[in-house]
């Protein structure tokens, strides 16, 4: 199930205002879904790059202004996901953003600090950043903001992952064992 973010509106208001989105969250709570959603509602001629795309990584790194734009195309919305994996990728967003400034990008990453480093100083002035957390309660319940005791209680159980909030107790108990050993502590230690 995809559920409406609150924060795809905020986003949607600073587009095509000359500035990179930067959308930075923890690891699955939805940025990839967020930005595609962004990308096909926005009615603009859009291309979504994954940084774990080994041909995407080389094309991006290392190069000049027109070698971004040959690779890129005429696209007007351009989605860079998992944007931490692209060396110096902070140079090659400013590159960008100052050359085509008519192109929106939104570069997401599930590394903070990670990509926060590497972009911080070169968009410095040239960016808008986003957080993205877990599901509010006014995301889980949409039209229905009755508050029930059973949803309180599995979001203080199992907190409010988009992946896991429609499983069963014991698939989501396991599915956050399974992120926590693999992702979280794995981000903190870095």
């Amino acid at each position: 199930m995809i559920y409406q973010r609150t924060l795809q509106k905020t986003i949607e208001k600073h587009l095509y205002k000359g500035k990179i989105i930067v959308l930075y969250g923890a690891r699955q709570v939805g940025k990839t879904t967020l930005s595609q959603t962004i990308l096909e509602a926005s009615g603009k001629k859009g291309r979504y790059l994954s940084g774990d795309n080994p041909s995407v990584v080389a094309n991006l790194t290392n190069r000049n202004a027109e070698e971004l734009k040959n690779f890129i195309g005429d696209f007007e919305l351009v989605v860079l996901d998992e944007a931490q994996r692209i060396e110096n990728i902070g140079i090659t967003l400013k590159l960008l953003v100052d050359n085509y400034p008519d192109m929106q990008i939104i570069a997401t990453g599930s590394s903070s600090f990670d990509l926060a480093n590497k972009i911080s100083e070169p968009l410095t002035g040239r960016s808008w950043v986003f957080h993205l957390q877990p599901l509010s309660f006014l995301e889980i319940a949409g039209n229905d903001r009755t508050i029930t005791t059973q949803t309180m209680e599995r979001m203080l159980i199992f907190g409010s992952y988009p992946g896991i909030w429609n499983m069963s107790d014991s698939d989501a108990a396991n599915a956050l064992t399974e992120l926590s050993s693999n992702y979280l502590f794995k981000d903190l230690l870095e």
